[in-house]
């Protein structure tokens, strides 16, 4: 008898399974809040909406550097589908996150950003983890591990991916545009303030164009209260981010703080659907403070 033919395994069999990733409890502690405007996107389009957002914006951009934007169309469902696929490759073996190492020397953030850094002399080890995909910046790196991952674009056609980035890359592709466009938005209000063209922010920043744009997915792994103990000295301080805008999906714990125009450090209260966004160093340069 001839043997049976034997059929190769689903191509699904060998994906790694993301699981889905819930949020925590939300931050129930009645902190000191920053009082942060709010920015509705979802009127950007209607008559006149451009220019009424445009005033909303000019204190927070100009004061204190910090809103908040809801309304983007993004819904939280494909949010917390983006959690889920950072958290499964933070929890993947060491040998596999290593495959492709952001290239500092040469001054690229695409790829992983491991916490191989040590703090000072205290023996205690950085606790942050992070993975960047070109366009659109997530969020400013200390004591955690990276991954920042590239834009969909012809000139990063051969920049590598990771096997859950690349097994999940059309949503990743399709949150990052979406993102991009919440962020040209953006641009558009501010340059609206500057009287300048509409489009002059938003164009030198085109989705289609290099630049060091990216998503970022980030982690701070667990510390014993030894370890916060001897690295406290050593702690991140106050600083700011280097590109043009920072937009941060919230996890609903509060532990971001920000310097009010009084001098005062104040929590920033995470927003069921919105977007905390900040005013980085690039956008400060370009437009003369």
């Amino acid at each position: 008898m001839a043997p049976s033919a034997v059929s190769p395994p689903p191509e699904s069999a060998n994906k790694l399974l993301v699981k889905p990733w819930n949020r925590p409890q939300e931050t129930k502690e009645d902190l000191d809040w920053a009082p942060l405007t709010t920015i509705d996107l979802s009127r950007f389009d209607e008559p006149g909406g451009k220019q009424e957002l445009a005033q909303q914006l000019y204190d927070a951009i100009t004061r204190v550097g910090f809103w908040v934007v809801t309304g983007t169309g993004i819904d939280d469902e494909r949010v917390l589908r983006q959690f889920s696929i950072g958290n499964t490759f933070f929890k993947e073996p060491l040998e596999e996150k290593r495959r492709y190492p952001c290239n500092f020397a040469e001054g690229e953030y695409f790829g992983y950003r491991e916490n191989e850094r040590w703090i000072g002399d205290t023996g205690v080890k950085e606790n942050i983890e992070m993975v960047g995909f070109c366009k659109l910046s997530y969020y400013e790196f200390t004591d955690s591990v990276q991954l920042n991952i590239h834009k969909d674009i012809p000139a990063w056609k051969n920049v590598g991916k990771h096997k859950v980035v690349e097994e999940n890359w059309d949503e990743i592709r399709d949150f990052h545009s979406d993102v991009w466009e919440v962020a040209r938005k953006l641009f558009v209000l501010i340059a609206i303030i500057l009287e300048l063209p509409e489009n002059y922010l938003a164009d030198a920043h085109a989705y289609d164009q290099v630049s060091d744009d990216h998503l970022r997915y980030m982690i701070y792994n667990v510390r014993t209260q030894e370890e916060w103990d001897r690295a406290q000295a050593y702690s991140k301080g106050g600083h700011t981010d280097f590109g043009s805008l920072t937009l941060l999906f919230s996890q609903h714990v509060a532990g971001l703080q920000i310097r009010t125009p009084e001098g005062e450090w104040k929590y920033v209260k995470p927003v069921s659907g919105g977007i905390t966004c900040n005013a980085a160093d690039t956008l400060t340069f370009l437009t003369n403070g």
